[in-house]
């Protein structure tokens, strides 16, 4: 699995809702809510170490034993089974047909990034005309807009 493997950490200090992520790196998680997320480990073999403090954990999917198997997780999945991993950079994580993500999250959404209520859109480009550009320099302001 390609992508960055940067540390989450989610400080004592705060509180978070984590949903419908994919994560390849450790994670650090203080009184925080982590729902429908999915951590593939790194290149996919699930060996990170996950910490907990305070924290609920539902409808997540791990290729280790992250989550655990309660609140509706899933625990040692296969992640080639989970996605289709060819494509964009960003496109091989879309859902394989039959990956146990499809509606296995919160209300049946799918787990992962193009689940949930702000599924993630492909190279992050709406579908709507959107600005893609914008500089201002004192009264000076160049706006780039772009349909897709």
């Amino acid at each position: 699995m390609g992508g960055y493997t940067q540390n989450i950490t989610v400080a004592s200090s705060a509180s978070a809702l984590v949903t419908n992520n994919i994560f390849r790196g450790p994670q650090l998680y203080n009184n925080c809510i982590l729902r429908n997320n999915i951590a593939t480990g790194l290149n996919g073999n699930g060996n990170d170490a996950i910490t907990l403090t305070n924290t609920t954990m539902e409808h997540n999917i791990a290729a280790s034993s992250q989550y655990g198997s309660s609140n509706g997780n899933m625990d040692n999945i296969y992640m080639n089974s989970v996605f289709v991993n060819t494509g964009t950079s960003d496109g091989k994580f879309k859902l394989k047909a039959g990956s146990v993500a499809i509606g296995a999250g919160t209300g049946g959404t799918d787990s992962g990034i193009f689940g949930g209520d702000y599924p993630y859109i492909l190279s992050g480009l709406p579908e709507v005309p959107a600005i893609w550009y914008m500089n201002v320099n004192g009264s000076s302001v160049t706006v780039k807009a772009k349909s897709h």
